[in-house]
């Protein structure tokens, strides 16, 4: 993958961890922003928006679960850049708030370097497949009916953000 120019917004209030993260992203080739927080990260996504945005969810201020349902909700122009979650929270229930509350992935910490670029890699792909076949959002495939999948696309839709407000 094609990896000049590329931005990704790396956010994470643990300073060691995030600088960790952007090194191996430019060593890979990837332009990186940062931020510290969520409303951090909204304001990155606003002024530079990236290409995709890995993002912790355990921070103050705005935690990544509001931070992302925020995107998802009331920036409509930025709603379809991919998310994932790196977090330390690793239990099934994380994951699947995560991933209900609009995250595209969820990998859990410590950060493993060989999974993250994989999947930052994968969703790029993903990205330029939609493009390249002339799909938009809405013209997304949607979950198998009955699947479980769709049941939770569902309740997901369902949910309001402010579920997840303070969860974390």
């Amino acid at each position: 993958m094609e990896t000049h120019m590329i931005k990704i917004l790396c956010v994470d209030d643990e300073e060691d961890i995030r600088e960790e993260i952007v090194e191996e992203l430019e060593d890979a080739g990837f332009e990186t922003v940062e931020a510290g927080n969520g409303e951090e990260a909204l304001a990155m996504v606003l002024e530079h928006n990236p290409a995709l945005i890995i993002c912790d969810i355990t921070m103050p201020k705005m935690n990544g679960y509001e931070f992302v349902a925020e995107l998802r909700e009331n920036h409509p122009e930025h709603c379809g850049i991919p998310c994932l979650f790196l977090s330390a929270l690793s239990e099934r229930e994380d994951m699947v708030v995560g991933l209900k509350v609009g995250a595209d992935a969820y990998l859990t910490k410590p950060v493993d370097f060989g999974l993250l670029p994989a999947n930052v890699d994968a969703k790029l792909r993903e990205v330029d497949r939609m493009h390249e076949g002339g799909e938009g959002e809405d013209d997304a495939a949607p979950a198998a009916p009955g699947s479980e999948d769709d049941a939770e696309a569902a309740a997901a839709a369902d949910a309001p953000a402010d579920e997840f407000a303070g969860q974390a």
